[in-house]
């Protein structure tokens, strides 16, 4: 892993400028959990700039963001979050995570121990996801081969607390998931 001292912001625009290069749109969809920096977060990948290889492999950038840095953004400019997440839910917007994982359906009220997600939820944190001030804690890139149902990481971008961050160029070794991974939902998700 290199390790490099750079404003996050420096490398996050280097990864956002690649990724329009390749049709960014900021349109992050919800796929998983996960610890990240000792704490849970969600991840997402972006939806519109998958490409396909000339080997019929998908390639896909995801991130993953913590869940105080999503309750930040969330709190900064929930009004119009909350507007946005209200018109995909009133135009029956359905999140690809949905398509492939049970989810509850939208509750007025919602009990804090309830561990299913539901819809709005998901809405919701794919539209703090799309916030152009939304910080991840990690990039990394995939490259998916949806006939032998395997995956592996091209590149891995990690944002550490004290400013470093750490980078990982060499692909990773093809590697099978066991049934409920965060990797077979993105495989789920985007191997149609």
């Amino acid at each position: 892993m290199n390790k490099m001292k750079l404003p996050k912001i420096i490398l996050t625009t280097m990864v956002l400028l690649l990724l329009s290069s390749v049709g960014y749109s900021d349109d992050w969809k919800y796929f998983g959990v996960k610890k990240i920096k000792g704490e849970e977060g969600k991840l997402f990948y972006e939806s519109e700039s998958q490409e396909k290889t000339s080997e019929g492999y998908i390639r896909v950038w995801s991130k993953g963001i913590t869940n105080s840095e999503l309750e930040r953004i969330m709190k900064k400019n929930e009004k119009l979050i909350v507007e946005k997440s209200e018109k995909k839910l009133a135009n029956n917007y359905t999140p690809p995570f949905a398509l492939v994982h049970t989810v509850a359906p939208p509750k007025l009220f919602k009990n804090p121990e309830d561990i299913n997600y539901n819809i709005l939820d998901i809405i919701t944190w794919e539209e703090v996801a799309n916030c152009p001030e939304t910080q991840p804690s990690e990039m990394i890139f995939y490259e998916i081969n949806c006939n032998e149902r395997k995956i592996r990481t091209l590149s891995v971008i990690s944002y550490l607390n004290d400013g470093y961050v750490d980078s990982n160029e060499t692909p990773g070794a093809w590697i099978y998931n066991p049934l409920e991974s965060n990797d077979v939902t993105l495989k789920k998700i985007l191997c149609k």
